[in-house]
């Protein structure tokens, strides 16, 4: 290791190259909603709170229509993005969306994280499971019969990032190019 880089490290806490931001840095906190003018009808897969049993398990959903989900039920979500229960976080009740046939909406229970371009979904996803993101969040909590966060506590969450360009010649490295 270079003397810079060890200078970087002793200074920062981070290796050389690397970067701290926030979560909202590189990620969508509640990107999309359903609204109230939404149709009756419109039928897809609901995902409540009581269906993540524990860090990355989703049980499923159940199939439901707007007319006669919850009205918690407004956070539409996709493969892949982040589900993080807000109310008693420390219960750790995050996971993964799962493929689904149909829509999946899931209850404002969660802030729901999607990576918008500089940090890998996986790589948010290990961040979020990472006993520092409860150790962020415990200290926000408000509220005695249901502790809870805000999207606002989630957004806030510090990230450190490896540089852009490392990152991609470690890719290419790794297939081959």
């Amino acid at each position: 290791m270079s003397a810079v880089a060890e200078l970087e490290r002793a200074v920062t806490g981070l290796p050389s190259g690397w970067h701290e931001v926030v979560l909202s840095d590189v990620a969508e906190v509640n990107p999309d909603t359903l609204r109230a003018s939404t149709a009756p009808d419109f039928a897809f897969g609901y995902i409540d709170i009581s269906q993540i049993d524990g860090p990355g398990q989703c049980a499923g959903w159940t199939e439901q229509t707007f007319g006669e989900a919850p009205s918690r039920a407004r956070r539409r979500v996709q493969a892949g993005d982040i589900l993080v229960s807000t109310v008693r976080p420390y219960l750790r009740s995050f996971a993964q969306v799962p493929s689904a046939p149909l829509p999946l909406v899931a209850s404002t229970g969660f802030a729901v994280i999607r990576a918008t371009g500089e940090a890998d979904q996986q790589f948010l996803y290990q961040h979020v499971l990472h006993a520092s993101f409860i150790d962020h969040l415990t200290p926000r909590m408000t509220g005695s019969n249901y502790p809870a966060v805000s999207a606002s506590d989630v957004e806030a969450y510090p990230i450190s990032l490896p540089a852009r360009r490392a990152t991609a010649d470690r890719r290419g490295a790794a297939v081959g190019g």
